[in-house]
């Protein structure tokens, strides 16, 4: 079991079966010492820096808010756990030995004097430890080539994670900020106003520039979808300097509520 899991993740020979075999293993009462959480909090250190570095990176104006939200889909339990599964890691039982290759830990229960964990959390720990194994046998920039295949490969809809309560105002002072006309609601179409079923198209300027465009069921509704969408526009901006450093990319304040 431990050497299929090896091959399959690909891990290098510095990367031995020992320090495998310890990745699966949480802290029980049976593994107080020899247990994944050292390998685990150095897993954690470096995805977090890795992560928090990509966003900002490729979307250097997102509010601190979205870029937090961000960073628990790319490497919450949500998002660990399934991976962990999908390499095939199996839940053992906490007296197995470490050498059967399965994930070791005390499952939580109901009882405050038993000290245990979610099946969840268990194969998160397993995902972060791996990563702190390959960093402590092949190096950080080994672990960071490991992260990129697997974790950031996947593509996240960032843009569910915004909560955009007073877009109009957000809009208005982004405007104000950046030296830029204030934003101005124009209808571009409609049709059915005295219906039941009417549609309106508005869009949201700033001088003779779009900022944006929303269709809804009343002009209100338009209007709301038109100044988030110019908004999310703005935000989702993707820097082309991707490859720079972070520090010269942050962008300058957050307005957004």
């Amino acid at each position: 079991m431990l050497s299929t899991l090896h091959a399959r993740l690909g891990l290098s020979q510095a990367f031995t079966l020992d320090t495998l075999a310890r990745c699966l293993t949480c802290k029980t009462p049976q593994a107080t010492s020899k247990n994944n959480r050292p390998l685990a909090l150095l897993g954690q250190s470096l995805l977090q820096h890795q992560i928090s570095r990509h966003i900002l990176r490729k979307h250097p104006r997102l509010p601190q808010a979205v870029v937090r939200a961000t960073e628990r889909s790319y490497i919450g339990s949500r998002s660990l756990a399934p991976l962990s599964q999908g390499w095939g890691v199996e839940v053992g039982s906490p007296t197995e030995a470490q050498s059967q290759g399965k994930l070791i830990f005390a499952r939580h229960t109901e009882d405050k004097d038993m000290a245990g964990i979610y099946t969840s959390d268990a194969h998160t720990a397993v995902v972060r430890a791996i990563i702190g194994g390959i960093a402590l046998h092949d190096g950080e920039e080994a672990a960071r080539a490991f992260i990129q295949k697997h974790i950031l490969s996947r593509s996240l809809p960032i843009e569910q994670t915004f909560k955009l309560t007073e877009p109009q105002r957000s809009l208005s002072l982004l405007c104000e900020r950046e030296g830029l006309p204030a934003p101005i609601n124009r209808l571009i179409a409609e049709t059915g106003r005295k219906t039941n079923s009417p549609v309106f198209v508005v869009g949201v300027y700033s001088g003779s520039d779009k900022l944006g465009e929303g269709q809804g069921a009343s002009l209100r509704e338009a209007e709301y979808l038109a100044q988030t969408a110019a908004l999310k526009g703005w935000m989702m901006f993707e820097d082309p300097r991707h490859a720079g450093d972070t520090s010269v990319l942050i962008d300058s304040g957050d307005i957004f509520a």
